[in-house]
């Protein structure tokens, strides 16, 4: 999982999978500098916010929801696709979920995994 800002200054946390790590050096005038990245594939977002907060305690609440619903499908590769491994959010459990009983809809509900764990 990473965080983006939006185009309306709000942050926002997609869900994807990281296809592989690399390293990147580019030759500046003041030296050489290296970068940690990732290419991720990114994993669509279900249609509307009631789909994907759809286990969410409070009907006001977003950020009360720990488990989201996203599409099974990815976006094409594109310039998202690669980013410093610094901004990898958390790592999450997929599972699937389905919504609906007259028209069943399969979802992969997201579960973050925190990234400390307090014993």
């Amino acid at each position: 999982m990473a965080k983006f800002i939006q185009d309306n200054k709000t942050i926002d946390t997609f869900s994807g999978e990281v296809q592989f790590y690399f390293t990147h050096t580019i030759d500046l005038p003041t030296g050489s500098k290296t970068h940690q990245l990732a290419f991720v594939k990114w994993y669509q977002s279900a249609p509307n916010p009631k789909t994907r907060f759809y286990c969410k305690a409070d009907d006001d609440d977003d950020e009360g929801c720990n488990v989201e619903l996203w599409k099974n499908e990815c976006h094409k590769a594109d310039r998202d696709s690669i980013i410093p491994i610094h901004n990898i959010y958390s790592r999450f459990v997929p599972s699937e979920f389905v919504v609906g009983t007259r028209t069943p809809k399969t979802y992969m509900a997201v579960t973050p995994i925190n990234r400390q764990f307090y014993l």
